[in-house]
């Protein structure tokens, strides 16, 4: 293994042009490599083809959001060489306006992936022809994965089984003033009488 992670710091610069990766993060057997958004393409398909690190399979994506940063948003992948038993990481970070250029060319099943990324942190891949809604109602207007997701309600959604058809609610959530009375019905000792 630790042989493999030296020939990938030889092979990397060599295959890939100086300018696509931004910084190369080797620990524990792992190689995270952060790059830019517009050498995707390039770059995956690098990692699929050629024949130095044949990565065929790819294993997850998942998305994330940073506070007050100038990229908040960031994508994280994971593909595999079954050919050298080898896990690669590969993080992307973006802003909010940025579009992703899509995997689903160079590995199909990543199709599922982005669509669920983009349904919970708004990160749009561009070129992705199936960019429909999986776990949320297809009129929510929100991403639940986004810090700034509001944790109540405002439209309920419920079928009408006389009308036959699906039925948008408001949610009025009213609750009275409360006033609470900070204090406790037990005598508090003092130190004193302890």
């Amino acid at each position: 293994m630790a042989k493999l992670t030296e020939e990938m710091n030889i092979i990397i610069p060599q295959i890939l042009v100086k300018e696509i990766f931004l910084n190369a993060i080797f620990f524990s057997q792992k190689i995270i490599i952060i790059f830019e958004p517009y050498t995707m393409i390039f770059s995956f398909g690098s990692f699929f083809t050629h024949l130095s690190y044949q990565f065929k399979q790819f294993i997850s994506m998942a998305g994330i959001e940073y506070l007050q940063c100038k990229y908040n948003l960031g994508v994280i992948y994971e593909i595999l060489s079954f050919t050298f038993n080898f896990r690669l990481r590969l993080k992307l970070f973006i802003n909010d306006v940025t579009e992703v250029f899509t995997l689903s060319k160079v590995y199909p099943c990543c199709s599922w992936w982005e669509r669920e990324t983009w349904e919970l942190y708004d990160i749009y891949f561009f070129l992705n022809a199936n960019m429909r809604r999986l776990l949320t109602d297809y009129g929510f207007d929100s991403w639940p994965m986004r810090k700034d997701f509001s944790c109540f309600g405002i439209i309920e959604t419920a079928y009408d089984i006389f009308a036959r058809l699906v039925t948008f609610k408001q949610i009025l959530l009213p609750q009275e003033n409360r006033n609470f009375n900070y204090t406790t019905p037990w005598k508090r000792r003092t130190v004193a009488q302890c």
